[in-house]
């Protein structure tokens, strides 16, 4: 509640008796008080209206002037509609007439107000999503998955971020006079702090990580020095913890991209979210994240020739996103309500033979290109690459969720359907259906 500022004599006076008595001190001069500061007594005029709409009951007006001089209240002035009070110094909580409300209401008893069967409740108006709610939401989700937040330095070490690629020397941020040459230049990227983080548990028998970071890189550009909010996700070791139940599975890319899709699930851009293949120097197996045309991040593997500058001996797969293209899409997102269809779904299956290169996205497009008044849902549930399908080649294996909101699906109305969609997929990838 602070500190009493017209408290500093009398303690000065009392510690002084007390050196006096104790230690045998002796006080050699009278006290110097330089105290430059306006002296205003803190007047609060509370309203007996206010009090009562406040609290939810009327109070006895003498009551609540005797509770305020017990609490060291002086009153300074009283009528009928009321009660002006000067607040006692070391009460330097005590700013609004709500203070002084909250004060006779502690007194008096909050078990002495009864619950009303009726309660005003103005409607609630909620701003535009910020930074700051953004990262709290996106660290609450991440945190409920099973991750822990590290945090690690902006500082990384200029020299091995150029032997690794990760920036130019143009890129780099250098400090002008570092405290250390290991660590002379500000992050390009969020992926060496978590590579020290694996690497100093690792080394201490934890093998199994799961970690998210936010923080800022920086990168040089034509404009002068850049930073960005990113939010870093890394996994490595066993995808779940050991347990009788469920098998030794390694953590893969695939379980990466799955964290990240459903990060975006939860902000409402799932719908928005491109991935592309991509070519990255510290990352293999990368794919981009674009979302409403703006590149958002990027997910991989991390290299081993990284892996081997931290002395990490285990595969990492790492994600990076741009906060602030998230924070845009979801700002610019409109809430839209549907009413739950009565009516059922129809499910059907497709076993396709394509080439090694096609991905899952291109297939569920050219799906939605096809079927877009009926097609609900296109999901992967089963990829084979091995002796039974030709070299350069894998099957996969779709479900294609199809419904009419106003009535039930025919059988031929179906299979019109998932005749447009398996000549859009011969058509646009080259799949052919098996048997």
């Amino acid at each position: 509640r602070g500190v009493d500022p017209e408290f500093t004599v009398y303690a000065l006076k009392r510690a002084a008796l007390l050196l006096k008595e104790v230690a045998g001190a002796q006080v050699a001069s009278a006290i110097a008080d330089i105290d430059q500061r306006v002296h205003l007594e803190r007047m609060v005029k509370l309203s007996f209206s206010e009090l009562d709409r406040t609290i939810g009951i009327r109070l006895d007006r003498d009551a609540v002037v005797r509770l305020l001089e017990l609490l060291d209240f002086r009153i300074h002035d009283r009528n009928d509609r009321a009660v002006e009070v000067q607040v006692p110094s070391y009460r330097v909580d005590v700013r609004r007439p709500a203070d002084v409300v909250e004060e006779i209401l502690r007194i008096h008893g909050y078990d002495e107000v009864p619950v009303p069967e009726r309660l005003m409740v103005p409607p609630v108006h909620h701003g535009a999503l910020t930074a700051e709610q953004f990262g709290v939401r996106s660290m609450e989700h991440l945190a409920s998955r099973g991750m822990r937040e590290i945090m690690s330095p902006s500082l990384v070490n200029g020299a091995r971020c150029l032997a690794l690629g990760a920036a130019t020397t143009d890129q780099l941020v250098s400090m002008q006079n570092p405290l250390s040459a290991e660590l002379d230049v500000l992050r390009p990227t969020m992926l060496f702090g978590a590579l020290a983080s694996m690497a100093f548990n690792i080394n201490r028998q934890q093998r199994d990580l799961r970690t998210f970071e936010r923080g800022r890189t920086y990168v040089n550009t034509k404009m002068g020095a850049v930073e960005q909010d990113m939010l870093a996700i890394t996994l490595t070791g066993r995808r779940y913890r050991e347990n009788w139940r469920v098998n030794d599975r390694k953590s893969e890319l695939a379980d990466l991209k799955e964290e990240l899709e459903d990060l975006l699930h939860r902000m409402g851009l799932s719908g928005e979210a491109k991935w592309e293949p991509c070519a990255h120097a510290l990352l293999v197996q990368a794919h981009s994240l674009s979302i409403g045309g703006r590149s958002a991040g990027v997910l991989g593997t991390v290299d081993k020739a990284v892996l081997k500058s931290f002395d990490v001996a285990q595969p990492v797969h790492f994600a990076e996103v741009n906060e602030a293209v998230l924070l845009d899409a979801c700002r610019a997102q409109r809430i839209s309500y549907s009413e739950i269809t009565k009516v059922p779904a129809v499910r059907r299956d497709l076993s396709l033979l394509l080439d090694s290169g096609v991905r899952f996205d291109q297939l569920r497009d050219l799906a939605f290109g096809a079927e877009r008044k009926l097609l609900l849902d296109v999901g992967l549930f089963d990829v084979y690459e091995g002796d039974k399908v030709p070299k350069g080649k894998k099957s996969y294996a779709l479900s294609f969720q199809l419904q009419d909101s106003s009535r039930t699906l025919t059988d031929e109305q179906v299979e019109r359907s998932m005749g447009r969609i398996r000549h859009a997929l011969e058509q646009g990838v080259g799949a052919e259906v098996r048997s």
